[in-house]
């Protein structure tokens, strides 16, 4: 039996850049008529890797203005961050810093970048992606909801993060017990 791994991760961006859509087509689920998401909604997703499966507790956030204040409470505990961004709509790329910001300032979490809907025409070139990825130190993908394309990659990506989460938390907790120096009892002659 495979050993599962437990995570927790939070998807942000900007309403309607299709972060219900990457969960749901990860997961299989076909829904033509997708709405829009109120404040959120927590979808389990299993990620088979090196023979063991990563069970990811996934927090898919509403990106209104007004459930921006609930995002703290989705997003504290996650190990990753998925910022998505619609790669057809430049405003929704200048939004990343300030999502970015949110899940930051909730404690350290990991960030990947996450272009979607690559099977439009790019109105946001993807040097500036991947530059302002490599800049930070974020992982960066391309995705669509549509095609699935990136879709896979992107999970298996998010796997391993939360994979290795575990290993440094593990180790990090790991107590290593040592017996404790016998000291030699020496019989004094005499009292005391």
């Amino acid at each position: 039996m495979s050993q599962i791994i437990p995570g927790k991760v939070v998807v942000v961006g900007d309403t309607q850049v299709g972060k219900t859509a990457i969960v749901n087509k990860y997961n299989n689920i076909v829904d033509g008529a997708q709405e829009t998401t109120v404040a959120a909604n927590s979808i389990k997703c299993v990620v088979p890797l090196d023979g063991e499966e990563v069970s990811l507790s996934v927090w898919d956030t509403a990106g209104q203005e007004n459930f921006k204040c609930l995002l703290p409470m989705y997003s504290r505990g996650a190990q990753v961050g998925l910022v998505v961004f619609d790669i057809n709509r430049p405003e929704t790329f200048s939004h990343l810093d300030e999502w970015i910001r949110y899940l930051t300032d909730q404690g350290e979490c990991s960030i990947v970048i996450v272009a979607n809907k690559s099977d439009l025409e790019h109105k946001v070139d993807l040097d500036d992606v991947q530059s302002f990825a490599r800049a930070r130190g974020y992982e960066y993908y391309q995705t669509s909801a549509l095609t699935g394309d990136g879709i896979d990659l992107l999970f298996q990506a998010v796997a391993t993060i939360v994979h290795s989460c575990q290993n440094q938390r593990a180790a990090a907790t790991t107590v290593e017990f040592k017996p404790a120096q016998a000291e030699e009892n020496e019989q004094k002659s005499g009292c005391c």
